[in-house]
């Protein structure tokens, strides 16, 4: 987590407004649709504890991470209960927290936050970007190698990098230097 980030969550927790949340988030209600009964989940990012406190309540093996210290002390202030269910932690997942192998995780209002660490690993392809693809991929299968090109050159001036692999295309996110074109 960005420092930014940790200051945003460290002065939500102080503050108060943490104080303001519902007593329960949107997502418990798909639980039981999404893990067996008993099953072990894995909650990242589990901030005050809403979706961590419900899981257990409702009988699932539930274990939280949560990296800023503000909203694990709040958690712990309003759910003793969890203290031993509730650890420093972030992605990636690195070890094995809580003796490891979980049947599911929640991730809910997290990878937001892993954008800038993740890029290249998690993220969604726009529908132009994803159009492009398709197009580029179209005039491979025709073996067009120059729209082909042309096209891999547009991806990179939009931030994307396509590397051609024996299962297809794989695209990456990349930085754009504005002035690249300039100096080229």
């Amino acid at each position: 987590m960005d420092q930014a980030t940790s200051d945003f969550y460290d002065y939500y927790a102080s503050d108060g407004a943490i104080r303001t949340e519902a007593p329960q988030s949107a997502i418990p209600r798909y639980f039981e649709l999404a893990f067996k009964e008993g099953s072990k989940i894995q909650d990242v990012g589990s901030g005050s504890r809403r979706d961590l406190a419900v899981l257990c309540k409702r009988g699932f093996d539930a274990y939280g991470i949560e990296p800023n210290e503000s909203m694990r002390a709040f958690a712990l202030q309003n759910h003793l209960e969890l203290a031993a269910r509730l650890r420093p932690g972030s992605l990636p997942i690195t070890g094995a927290p809580f003796g490891g192998h979980f049947d599911g995780v929640v991730c809910r209002a997290v990878m937001m936050h892993c954008f800038r660490e993740w890029e290249p690993v998690v993220f969604d392809i726009p529908e132009d970007i994803a159009a492009l693809l398709s197009h580029r991929e179209q005039a491979r299968t025709e073996k067009n190698w120059a729209r082909a090109d042309a096209i891999r050159k547009t991806l990179n001036g939009l931030g994307w990098s396509v590397e051609d692999t024996k299962e297809g295309q794989t695209i990456t996110r990349i930085s754009v230097d504005p002035d690249a074109s300039r100096n080229a």
